[in-house]
């Protein structure tokens, strides 16, 4: 059996376009079929984040998305938690 690969972003800062690229101009090279984004990517009440991650679903066989505290810029932690489900429908739904 083959070991497990995982290809692993984190602190991306995407929703501080004046500092970092922004969303739709960041663009990772995928090394494997699995992405684990990590902490401070970006914020749950972008649209923008919510289009970056199925850009991912397309690339990658399996993306995982763990929140820092910076996906909560705007709200509160608990909140961002229980919105990003939420949010990911919408965009399902409403696509920007």
């Amino acid at each position: 059996m083959s070991p497990v690969q995982f290809q692993i972003m984190s602190d991306l800062h995407l929703e501080t376009p004046s500092a970092r690229p922004s969303y739709q101009h960041f663009k990772i090279q995928p090394e494997c079929k699995y992405l684990a984004l990590l902490d401070d990517n970006g914020k749950v009440l972008d649209y923008e984040l919510i289009a970056f991650l199925e850009n991912q679903l397309r690339v990658f066989e399996i993306v995982f998305f763990v929140q820092g505290n910076h996906e909560a810029y705007g709200t509160k932690v608990k909140t961002a938690v229980i919105l990003m489900p939420i949010t990911l429908l919408i965009g399902k739904i409403l696509p920007g």
